[in-house]
């Protein structure tokens, strides 16, 4: 990590930029949540099999990154080991396995696609596949009880639904705001009364 960041700092000091960029190591990245950023690039070394332990549970953790994340305004660019970070957990594992699936960070199934209308049609804010602190979803809707950020269940087999379990939680985790999880069928088969429980911010089968 220093020769990194050593190695950047030589090269920036080379060009004549018209805006502010720092080089920060990983305790000055993710210890400071003072300052906002426009564009924040991680480079995410860590690779093969003697990463400390240490190191990997701060990165699993979804706190590590919530601050970090948070203060990114614009644009987040991740740069490492996709194929490490893939079996991983945490926010860079969610981003590795989202990217690695070709996944649209607008979802475009029918049953996203009949949810959202409705809730548009019925005068609902709704926001389509919003990223908080790396993680998505699926949407994100104003409800009378506050922000309610909304993953559609798809899942065929037990280990998809722990998938998705876990997703609810790390995404509850690092933006603060309840998690529903629904199923597609509801969404297909009686789309008003999905809204109308979203909307209230208390959806069936939401947790």
């Amino acid at each position: 990590v220093q020769p990194q960041r050593a190695l950047l700092r030589r090269l920036l000091d080379r060009q004549r930029l018209g805006h502010e960029v720092g080089v920060y190591g990983p305790a000055d990245l993710l210890d400071d949540e003072d300052d906002a950023v426009d564009a924040l690039v991680v480079s995410a070394v860590c690779s093969g099999a003697r990463v400390p332990d240490a190191l990997l549970e701060r990165v699993r953790a979804a706190r590590t990154w919530s601050g970090v994340l948070g203060r990114t305004v614009e644009r987040l660019i991740v740069v490492g080991d996709r194929a490490f970070w893939r079996g991983e957990s945490g926010a860079l594992a969610e981003l590795a396995r989202s990217l690695e699936a070709g996944s649209d960070p607008v979802p475009g199934t029918a049953a996203f696609q009949t949810l959202f209308r409705v809730l548009r049609e019925s005068g609902t804010r709704v926001q389509p596949g919003p990223y908080l602190h790396g993680y998505r979803a699926d949407l994100r809707v104003a409800t009378s009880c506050g922000p309610l950020l909304v993953l559609l269940d798809h899942a065929r087999t037990g280990a998809e639904l722990r998938r998705l379990s876990t997703r609810a939680e790390l995404l509850a985790e690092a933006s603060g705001e309840p998690v529903a999880c629904v199923p597609e069928w509801r969404c297909l088969h009686e789309p008003a009364v999905v809204a109308g429980e979203i909307a209230e911010g208390a959806p069936r089968a939401a947790q």
